[in-house]
C-alpha cells in the first residue's frame, strides 16, 4: 500500500494488527460471524478504512471507548469524513484513540466526548511526556500568565488561548473560522480551554506525524495542530448542528452546505466540498 504497487496474492500478513477485522463479518463473502482472531486466542480489533461499514464504526468505537449508544447519524458521518480526507489527500490514521476521537468529533459527535477524552489520556500517558508535549505545556502556562486574568490552574479563556496560539495569523479573533476552531477545541463546552483539551490535540499530532514526533521542531508541531483545527472546525460545527436528525443524509448536507456557505443551517458551512 505504501509503494503503490499491487500486493502478491501470497503475501503474508504479520505484525501487531495482522488480525484486524477488515470487512463487515455480516456481509463479507458469506463468511458470517466467523471470528479468526478468536480462533487464534486474540481479541478482535476493527480496522478503520474505506471498507468500514457503519456497523464496523460502532464496533470500533465500542472497542476503544466502551459500549455506548452511538448516534447513527454521526457514525454515518464518520464514514463521509474519512472519504473526504482521502479525496483531499490527507493520510491520517484512525486506529489510535486520539485518531478515532478526532474523526468522531469532526463528524459531529457531541455525546460522551469527555469520557472519550479520558480514555485517550489514559492510553497516551507515556506519550504526554514527549519533549514537544512538555514544550506545549510551557506555552499553555504562558497563555495563562499573559492572558486576560481568566486563567484558573489548568484553564485559560478562549481569548488568552487565541493570543497565545493563534495571534499573528490572518483571521482575527472574531472571525467565524477562529470561533469555530475555539469551539472545536472546547469539547466540554465550558466556554474556556483547559489543558486536557489542548493535550489531546497535541497527542493527535504526534500519533499522526511520526516525522514531527521524531525530529520535528516545536514550530512544526504547533503549526500542524493549529492548521488541523482551522481547516476542520467549520465543517465540524455544521455537522454538530445536524446531530440527531436521522432524516439528514450527510453526503448531501456536506455538498449543499458547501455551495450555500451555511445558508439556512444556522451555522457555518463546510470549507470544502469533497
Amino acid at each position: 500500500a505504501l509503494s503503490g504497487t499491487p500486493c502478491s496474492p501470497n503475501q503474508e500478513l504479520y505484525g501487531p494488527r495482522a488480525h484486524d477485522l477488515f470487512f463487515d463479518p455480516a456481509a463479507a463473502m458469506g463468511l458470517g460471524a466467523f471470528d479468526a482472531p478468536g480462533l487464534l486466542g486474540r481479541a478482535r480489533s476493527t480496522r478503520i478504512s474505506t471498507f468500514t461499514t457503519p456497523g464496523m464504526f460502532r464496533a470500533g468505537l465500542d472497542e476503544v471507548f466502551g459500549r455506548r449508544d452511538w448516534n447513527p447519524v454521526v457514525v454515518e458521518a464518520m464514514r463521509v469524513e474519512l472519504h473526504e480526507d482521502l479525496v483531499n489527500g490527507k493520510k491520517l490514521t484512525y486506529q489510535t484513540p486520539s485518531g478515532l476521537f478526532d474523526l468522531y468529533d469532526r463528524a459531529g459527535g457531541t455525546d460522551f466526548l469527555e469520557d472519550m477524552a479520558a480514555v485517550v489520556a489514559a492510553a497516551t500517558a507515556q506519550l504526554r511526556r514527549h519533549r514537544l508535549m512538555k514544550a506545549l505545556r510551557r506555552k499553555f502556562d504562558e497563555c495563562g500568565r499573559a492572558g486576560d486574568g481568566a486563567a484558573r490552574g489548568d484553564v485559560v479563556s478562549k481569548r488568552a488561548f487565541f493570543e497565545g496560539f493563534l495571534a499573528g495569523r490572518p483571521p482575527p479573533f472574531e472571525a467565524p473560522e477562529v470561533q469555530a476552531a475555539l469551539a472545536l477545541m472546547d469539547f466540554d463546552e465550558s466556554g474556556s480551554v483547559d489543558w486536557a483539551e489542548v493535550a489531546l490535540r497535541g497527542v493527535w499530532v504526534l500519533e499522526q506525524f511520526p516525522a514531527i514526533k521524531a525530529l520535528g521542531t516545536f514550530h512544526e508541531f504547533l503549526e500542524a495542530m493549529i492548521d488541523h483545527l482551522l481547516e476542520e472546525a467549520e465543517e465540524a460545527a455544521a455537522n454538530k448542528a445536524q446531530r440527531g436528525r436521522s432524516e439528514v443524509r450527510f453526503e448531501m448536507f456536506v455538498k449543499e452546505a458547501a455551495r450555500a456557505h451555511g445558508g439556512g443551517t444556522g451555522c457555518p458551512g463546510p470549507r470544502r466540498t469533497a
